[in-house]
């Protein structure tokens, strides 16, 4: 008499599903959705609002550029730039710092810099650790400095800046690399 493999095999197959199941939930479960915040509001509203939201990024950066470095005096080079979430791709290149107490600059290369209100936020990148707000970038000459920003952890974060235009919003951001 021949032996027949074949219920042994669709039993093997319903319990690896099973498992498989069972994996999946409590992966999901470990590491839940993080809702993207880029523009500090629900994902519902900027979807619905996107169009406007890239207009009026792109009729700011017609008028205005805005370079990032770690020291008052820099010469603007385009690795130095910031961008809106939108326009930031992984190739873009990362501010790297290597102290760990130091200031940030944002010089606004444009002429209504006098208009121009601007906070800092801090966000680790692939972390739950919650925006850290470095507070109003204090405004001397043409170039905006932070408070001193300290005692951060070693890794990738976003600097991001909200900028208030007269009376619109507008968030830029440029990745940082921390050392110590």
């Amino acid at each position: 008499m021949k032996k027949n493999y074949y219920p042994l095999a669709i039993f093997g197959f319903l319990v690896l599903m099973v498992c498989c199941i069972i994996a999946s939930v409590v992966i999901a479960l470990k590491d839940p959705v993080v809702e993207d915040t880029s523009y500090f509001s629900q994902k519902k509203f900027v979807d619905s609002h996107i169009n406007e939201i890239i207009k009026k990024h792109n009729a700011f950066l017609e008028q205005c550029q805005l370079y990032l470095n770690t020291r008052s005096s820099f010469k603007i080079e385009e690795d130095q730039k910031v961008y809106p979430p939108y326009l930031l791709t992984p190739n873009h290149p990362v501010l790297q710092i290597s102290s760990p107490s130091f200031f940030l600059y944002l010089f606004p290369y444009c002429g209504k810099a006098k208009d121009l209100n601007v906070d800092l936020f801090l966000e680790k990148i692939n972390s739950a650790q919650e925006r850290i707000k470095i507070g109003k970038m204090q405004r001397h000459h043409n170039v905006f400095m932070s408070n001193q920003i300290q005692n951060l952890q070693a890794g990738r974060y976003k600097a991001i800046f909200e900028i208030y235009d007269l009376d619109e919003k507008l968030f830029f951001e440029k990745e940082i690399f921390i050392t110590h």
